[in-house]
Formats: C-alpha cells, structure tokens, sequence
C-alpha cells in the first residue's frame, strides 16, 4: 500500500536510499514495534519538529548526502536534528555508535578474556577488525585502544 505522503514526494523513486534512511529513522524513534525502538524512541532520541517533514529534510541532508553513506548523530545522546547529524561510513558509525549494554569493562573495545585471563583489545576500522593486544591491567588496554581511536578516527570515543 504506498503511503499519500509517497504519492505527493516521490522521493522512494527519485532518492530511494535517502528516503530509506529517512524513514528508518522515523520508525526507530516513533514507532514502538520497531526492533529497535529501544534503543532510539524508548530512550529519548527523538527526530526535530523540522524533519518530521520530509521535504525538511531532504533540504538539509541531501546536499551533502555521498553513496554508501549513512545518516549519523555526532552526539549519540541526543536526537536527530541538523546541528547533531552528518553523513558517516560504516567505520565511523561502528566507532562512533552507543557502548552496548553487554559491555562490562566501560571502555569500548576492551573485553575480558577468560581463556587468557587477561584484557584484549580491538578496535574496527574499514569493515576490518583489528587486534590491540592483551594485556594484564585495564589501564594498560585502555591507554592502547585510545592511542588507536585517534589513530584511525582523530578522537577519542565517548564512553
């Protein structure tokens, strides 16, 4: 069933990958059902009045929208809006997305492992995981896995 708004915009013909993104976006935050409402709607991220309009934005965001690109909240704290969106490969999506919840070392990239009883550390960039070490002391994993976040992303991530 296609959707008035559709009809009027056509926006799913002539922009299909930003009209996508755009309407993941709404359902993440708006839409209880949606499997990831949770961890977008259900804890406060919401999409500004602005953009509830489509048109809105395809008006700020498609100027500078790339191929292969996904939409991206610098401060991953806060909801979509222009000041705090941009456009993001998956590398910078991956480094710079909320810690997950299974995480208990409170540093990304930092897991205990039992087998070697001690702290290993990684970090993604380009598609590619890559190995930090293992180490005896937290401290020690995560001074390495900081050194290679402003390595291959020029920051440190946000914890």
């Amino acid at each position: 069933v296609r959707s008035k708004a559709n009809e009027k915009h056509g926006y799913a013909k002539t922009h299909k990958k930003l009209y996508d993104c755009y309407q993941a976006m709404i359902q993440r935050c708006t839409h209880t059902e949606h499997p990831q409402y949770d961890n977008y709607g259900g804890r406060g991220i919401s999409v500004c009045d602005r953009w509830l309009d489509i048109h809105k934005f395809f008006e700020d965001m498609s100027p500078t929208y790339k191929e292969g690109l996904t939409l991206d909240r610098k401060d991953n704290d806060k909801g979509y809006c222009l000041e705090n969106c941009q456009w993001a490969d998956m590398s910078w999506q991956r480094f710079n997305q909320h810690r997950s919840s299974a995480n208990t070392s409170g540093k990304t990239g930092v897991y205990w492992n039992k087998e070697k009883e001690k702290w290993e550390t990684r970090i993604t960039y380009q598609n590619k995981k890559i190995f930090l070490g293992y180490f005896s002391n937290y401290s020690d994993a995560v001074k390495v896995r900081e050194e290679a976040e402003l390595k291959y992303f020029g920051r440190l991530k946000g914890n």
